[in-house]
């Protein structure tokens, strides 16, 4: 059954994520503290928090302008991911000491755990996508 384009383009969505999260976490797993590195330069430079910001706030306006979603679980599931990404931007720019003390939060120091959780996610995103794209 093929798809349709809305669940074509969530399947497009969910790889894009799948490949995100793999290439994070394979970036902590391979130098460990870098996400903290990362997390401590957007707290360094009000600039770059404020493009971080912007590009979540588009990137989250371009899925949600595309994709209201659907029938589909994976339809509703881009839907919510563009959603996230649309707040999470908005609070960025408005708000970046408030997301990154989260940031710190979650992490904790335990970036391992959190390296191969993401890895975890990567693989339910790219199972996600892969009936869909090669439908």
């Amino acid at each position: 059954m093929p798809a349709t384009d809305a669940t074509e383009y969530a399947g497009w969505v969910l790889f894009a994520v799948g490949l995100y999260s793999l290439c994070a976490a394979s970036l902590e797993l391979r130098r460990p503290g870098a996400w903290n590195t990362m997390i401590d330069g957007l707290r360094g430079n009000l600039a770059l928090a404020y493009v971080t910001g912007l590009v979540l706030l588009w990137v989250g306006v371009a899925i949600t302008a595309t994709h209201q979603g659907g029938g589909d679980w994976r339809d509703i599931l881009t839907a919510v991911l563009g959603w996230g990404l649309m707040l999470e931007g908005a609070i960025f720019i408005a708000a970046p000491d408030l997301i990154l003390r989260l940031s710190d939060r979650m992490l904790g120091g335990n970036n391992r755990l959190w390296a191969i959780l993401t890895l975890i996610i990567a693989a339910g995103a790219f199972a996600a996508a892969y009936p869909i794209l090669l439908a």
